[in-house]
Order: C-alpha cells, then structure tokens, then sequence
C-alpha cells in the first residue's frame, strides 16, 4: 500500500514539475511577446523617419540641381554661398538617413533574435505540456492499476 502511495505521490510530483516549468515558459514568453512587439513599434517608426528623410534628400537635391543650373547660367559669389549651404544641409540630411538606415538593420537583427525566442519558447511549451500529459497518464494509470488490484476476486 505505501509503495502504490509513493508511485502517485512521485507522478504527481512529476506533473507539479511540468506545471512550474510551463508557468515559467509563460513568463519568458510574455516578456519575449512584449520585447517583439515594442521592437516592431520601433521599427514602424524608423522606417517612417528614414521615409521621411528620403523625401527630404530628394527635395534638397532637386533645389541643389536647380540651384547649380542657375550658378552655371549666371556665377556669382550670392549663387555659390547658397549652392554651398544647400550642399551642407544634403550631407546632413544623408548622414540622418545613414543613422536611421543603422538603427533599423539593429531593429531587423532584434526582430529576427525574439522570433527566433518565440520559436523556442513554443517548442518548450509543447515540450512541458506532453509531460504533463504523461505524469497525469502515469498517475491515472496507477490509480486504476490499484482499483483493479483491491477488487475481490470471485472465484
């Protein structure tokens, strides 16, 4: 009888187990399911910034080519100081759009790494859940196995 006590009492143990290793892949998950999606948000916004700051690129050298075409038509020193102004503030507006174009690939590489985690934390899950299931089966089984030893035989 105290053996068939212990055999539940380590199935159970065994099924407790499982259920703290599935919480704790809840947590990590959640916490990987929120990093997922903050970086997702933030990778919105940096293409929406380096978007923006193509425009500006494409505007500004349109004003430069115009601006050039005008100082080759008629030089003059007005012609030049503004021709070099707009040509700092080109490099400007490319130098943004390098940075951005940086933090985004660290956002890809960032979003690649928590899909990555997602994965795993999912395969865990599945991993932690199948035993459970064979702790619970394990217990049941037992459970039976001592129901069909205490029926009295007929005989």
């Amino acid at each position: 009888m105290g053996e068939r006590i212990n055999e539940h009492l380590k199935q159970l143990a065994q099924a407790q187990e499982g259920v703290f290793d599935v919480s704790g892949t809840l947590e990590k998950w959640e916490a990987s399911r929120k990093k997922l999606e903050k970086t997702s948000f933030d990778s919105i916004n940096i293409s929406d910034k380096a978007m923006n700051l193509s425009k500006e690129g494409k505007k500004l050298a349109t004003e430069l080519s115009s601006r050039y075409s005008r100082m080759l038509e008629k030089p003059d020193t007005d012609h030049i100081t503004e021709l070099a102004g707009l040509l700092e503030e080109t490099v400007v507006a490319f130098n943004q759009l390098r940075e951005i174009a940086l933090i985004s690939s660290d956002t890809a590489h960032s979003l690649e790494q928590e899909a990555a985690m997602q994965q795993e934390i999912a395969e865990s899950m599945t991993d932690s859940i199948e035993q459970i299931g064979r702790s619970i089966n394990q217990a049941v089984a037992c459970v039976e196995l001592s129901d069909i030893k205490e029926v009295p035989s007929i005989i």
